[in-house]
């Protein structure tokens, strides 16, 4: 049975990655980029924070599961975009796809590294 995240091996290790990645991320906020990129990095950090927060609200909540839930974001967004007609409106989409898919696939580097 997989251990839920609380304060395991995997936990230690997914933090470490998300807080290099996050403090980067900050440092690239510093930086002038366009805007496009700009609000693609701020939209990392909003996800990077809210990955942490459902970390600290699920202690039992395993690494899998963690992936499962940014899977199921991914797909809401994804379906999103049907219904989505202006060019605005669908960049703020894709920019959350993609930062999403950029932190799931984080966790799933972590995921992989403890798969037994």
């Amino acid at each position: 049975m997989e251990e839920g995240l609380g304060r395991s091996e995997q936990f230690q290790e997914l933090l470490k990655k998300l807080t290099k990645e996050d403090n980067r991320l900050h440092h690239e906020t510093n930086i002038d980029h366009v805007s496009f990129f700009q609000r693609w990095i701020e939209k990392k950090i909003e996800f990077i924070d809210q990955s942490r927060k459902l970390i600290d609200r699920n202690p039992d909540l395993t690494i899998n599961e963690l992936a499962n839930t940014l899977d199921n974001r991914i797909e809401r967004e994804a379906r999103k975009l049907d219904k989505t007609k202006t060019f605005e409106k669908r960049e703020i989409i894709y920019n959350n796809l993609s930062a999403l898919e950029w932190i799931r696939n984080i966790v799933r580097t972590v995921e992989l590294k403890y798969r037994q």
